[in-house]
């Protein structure tokens, strides 16, 4: 997750992408959201390499849904997979550090 904030941190402080400022609710909601998917995929029943197709052609989905491209969602959508992680805590740590961000992009 330390990857994820410092490439969250470069682009919105340092580099300032307009992208990225002018809509800084999806800097929350598609990190999010793409974790969401990344776990529900673990817990299938499936191969890990057919896992992380599926979750990449997923997480690909949502971001050309949303019209936004932030690289850092693609790290928390494989985060689960890579890490196993197959408990709800999960979430808990990724919303919450997820949200900090977004608050601090909203105050620039």
């Amino acid at each position: 997750m330390l990857l994820n904030h410092a490439a969250m941190a470069v682009g919105l402080w340092v580099y300032r992408d307009k992208q990225w400022l002018n809509q800084p609710d999806k800097i929350f909601i598609l990190p999010s959201l793409t974790a969401v998917i990344g776990f529900c995929i673990n817990l299938m029943p499936i191969s890990y390499l057919f896992k992380l197709v599926l979750v990449l052609c997923a997480m690909l989905l949502v971001m050309r849904m949303f019209n936004y491209i932030l690289p850092p969602a693609l790290a928390t959508g494989f985060l689960p997979i890579v890490t196993q992680a197959y408990e709800i805590s999960f979430f808990d740590f990724d919303f919450c550090h997820q949200f900090y961000p977004d608050v601090g992009c909203s105050a620039l």
